[in-house]
């Protein structure tokens, strides 16, 4: 307070200090326009990706006609006007939003539910695996499908294929 007052006294402007620091405005996230087919592809490249099996997951198109209806349902609805974006089931988000109207269309139904638990009925919360292991030994009835991981993941491609600024992972510079 001593150096704010005194700033003000000799009439410069008060400026914070390091020790209270402003905080970074917010940045707005990217949007961008996408259809429901684009989605839905996504969708099944990431849910045969990440299966423990060598073959799609159970019910996969039934899960990727579900989402498929529900997304034109809200691309028709956003659009409200706009017969192309209606026709074409094109609607408008970003990446986070987009996490969210997958999970929201998706997270209720059951088929989906049984992706994230073990076929084999372990309830053990870790399974440790290294890179020495040998895969034929490891058994993928113990393994399952990371829903949280699935609808990042397609979101995130989405975002990409459609030209959307995303996050880079990098490292902390210090500053000097």
């Amino acid at each position: 307070m001593k150096k704010q007052a005194l700033q003000v006294i000799l009439g410069r402007k008060a400026v914070r200090s390091r020790s209270s620091p402003k905080k970074a405005p917010r940045k707005k996230p990217a949007v961008f326009l996408t259809s429901a087919k684009t989605v839905a592809g996504h969708f099944a490249m990431w849910a045969v990706r990440q299966n423990p099996y060598p073959h799609c997951p159970a019910h996969l198109d039934l899960l990727v006609g579900r989402l498929l209806y529900q997304l034109q349902k809200h691309a028709k609805k956003q659009a409200r006007g706009n017969g192309l974006m209606k026709v074409a089931g094109i609607f408008r988000t970003d990446r986070r939003s987009l996490e969210t109207l997958v999970m929201e269309k998706l997270g209720s139904v059951r088929e989906f539910q049984r992706w994230n638990e073990r076929k084999n009925g372990n309830q053990d919360p870790f399974n440790f695996v290294s890179r020495y292991d040998d895969p034929t030994k490891r058994d993928p009835d113990n393994d399952f499908i990371d829903l949280d991981a699935l609808v990042r993941n397609v979101a995130l491609s989405v975002a990409v294929e459609e030209g959307a600024p995303v996050p880079r992972l990098t490292t902390a510079r210090r500053r000097k």
